[in-house]
C-alpha cells in the first residue's frame, strides 16, 4: 500500500515542507550552501564526499551524534536532491514511508541505516560517474530526477527511523543542526 503522508514514520508534509523552506533560507537566500548555484551534477559530488565521511567518521551507536548530526544531515540531503531536481517534498515523503521498517532493535537500525547509507552512496557514486561519461551522460541527466527521489527517500526514512529507536524529534533536531551550522560558517539569517 502506497502511503500519500508519511505520518507513520512521525513526519508529516507540513512538517517536511516547513523544514525544505528553513533549509532552503539557510542555503539559498542567506548562503549557507556555496555551491547551489552549480547544479545537480556539481552538488550531487559534493555530497557524496559529506555522505562518505559520514559513514567512516561517525558514531552510529552514540544518540547524541545520531541526533545532533548524523540524522539531520540525512534529511537536509534528502531535502536538497529534491530542490535540485525540482521534486516535490511530497514524493520524498512518500517514498521514505514506503522504506520504513518497524519493530527494529537499535542495533538493528543502526546497521540497517549505515547499510542503507552505503546504498545511497553506491548510487549517488553511479551517477556522478555516469555524468563524466559522454556516453552515459545524456541517461545520467535524464535519471536525476529518480535518482533523487531514491536517495532521497532512503535518507529521510534512515533520519525518521534513527529519531525513532533515539526518541527525538527529527524537526527539532534539523532545526538545532541548522543553527550549529549557522554558528559553525558564520552564515547570518538574512531578514
Amino acid at each position: 500500500m502506497v502511503r500519500k503522508t508519511g505520518e507513520h514514520i512521525g513526519l508529516d508534509i507540513e512538517q517536511l515542507d516547513g523544514m525544505a523552506e528553513r533549509l532552503h533560507a539557510y542555503d539559498v537566500r542567506d548562503g549557507g550552501w556555496v555551491h547551489e548555484d552549480k547544479g545537480y551534477e556539481f552538488n550531487e559530488k559534493h555530497v557524496l564526499t559529506h555522505l562518505i565521511s559520514t559513514f567512516i567518521g561517525k558514531q552510529f551507536n552514540n544518540p547524541e551524534t545520531v541526533r545532533q548530526e548524523i540524522a539531520p544531515d540525512m534529511a537536509q540531503y534528502a531535502i536538497r536532491f529534491a530542490r535540485w531536481t525540482g521534486l516535490d517534498t511530497e514524493d520524498v515523503l512518500t517514498l521514505a514511508g514506503n522504506n520504513w521498517r518497524w519493530g527494529r532493535s537499535l542495533a538493528q537500525v543502526n546497521s540497517g541505516v549505515k547499510a542503507e547509507l552505503l546504498y545511497v552512496i553506491d548510487i549517488v557514486n553511479g551517477s556522478s560517474h555516469s555524468h563524466d561519461h559522454e556516453d552515459l551522460r545524456e541517461v545520467a541527466v535524464q535519471a536525476e530526477p529518480h535518482t533523487a527521489l531514491k536517495v532521497g527517500g532512503i535518507l529521510l526514512s534512515g533520519a525518521a527511523m534513527q529519531a525513532d529507536v533515539h526518541n527525538f524529534d527529527l524537526v527539532e533536531a534539523f532545526d538545532s543542526r541548522i543553527t550549529v551550522l549557522r554558528e559553525r560558517f558564520d552564515v547570518p539569517e538574512l531578514v
